[in-house]
């Protein structure tokens, strides 16, 4: 790949992240490439590539639950108030049983088993904070 276009892919990767975290936008469920590549002035095709090569071969779609996976743990951890329905709507997630699915399959346990402590603690390539 040419320089300038791993440049011009870096560039749309960060901006795409800097758009994301501001506000905590990756927690909005209606979330899609064309919303995204519009937001963040790039074209579908671009935003897709930048986020393969710059998120560890992740899908766009891939990437945002990841974030969203990130934020549930940091909630999970902090607010022992919410339920874990509660977390996954925070999080951006339509429902309770896609949020279960995406968290096992990401971290190798349940939500509950994470909070529970019998699930080990998940490590994640992403940073969510308050």
């Amino acid at each position: 790949m040419p320089k300038d276009e791993s440049d011009n892919l870096s560039l749309i990767y960060c901006r795409l992240c800097t758009y994301l975290q501001r506000d905590r936008l990756f927690t909005h469920s209606g979330l899609n490439r064309i919303n995204l590549a519009s937001a963040i002035r790039t074209n579908e095709k671009y935003l897709a590539k930048a986020v393969r090569q710059f998120a560890g071969g992740k899908s766009l779609g891939e990437f945002i639950d990841s974030l969203r996976l990130d934020y549930a743990c940091y909630l999970l951890q902090t607010r022992p108030e919410y339920t874990i329905e509660a977390v996954a709507l925070e999080c951006g997630m339509n429902s309770r049983s896609a949020f279960y699915r995406v968290f096992r399959k990401h971290f190798g346990c349940s939500p509950g088993e994470y909070l529970n402590g019998t699930g080990g603690i998940p490590e994640s390539g992403t940073s969510v904070s308050p």
